[in-house]
């Protein structure tokens, strides 16, 4: 599973490799949460896989923890944070897009991966 966290620079992504015995989000935020992508109290309200139109996609909730960290970034470490998250479960789940909700922002969000 790649794991994507911001590079030095705070300007891009850069990932590392890690094994996992069983796919959960809560291994891939406390991978995360080790690259100060998320902090270590954000949590899963809920995580399902579904198909829509031929598309695969992850239907990811947060807990306000998520919100209140990315919010508190700044515009780019906001887009940072977001782009690897995403591209961390677009990857874990080989799917099409993520669909992104948190009580932060509730209005939902579609991203495909950066």
């Amino acid at each position: 599973i790649n794991i994507y966290y911001s590079n030095e620079m705070g300007d891009g992504l850069d990932e590392r490799t890690v094994e996992a015995e069983k796919l959960t989000p809560e291994f891939l935020l406390e991978q995360l949460a080790q690259e100060n992508i998320v902090t270590e109290d954000t949590k899963a309200n809920s995580c399902t896989v579904k198909e829509e139109n031929g598309q695969k996609i992850v239907v990811l909730d947060l807990s306000e923890a998520f919100g209140a960290y990315a919010s508190s970034m700044g515009t780019d470490g906001e887009y940072v944070v977001i782009a690897a998250l995403t591209d961390t479960f677009l990857d874990a789940y080989q799917a099409d897009s993520l669909r992104l909700t948190s009580s932060w922002r509730p209005a939902i969000c579609c991203m495909t991966g950066i």
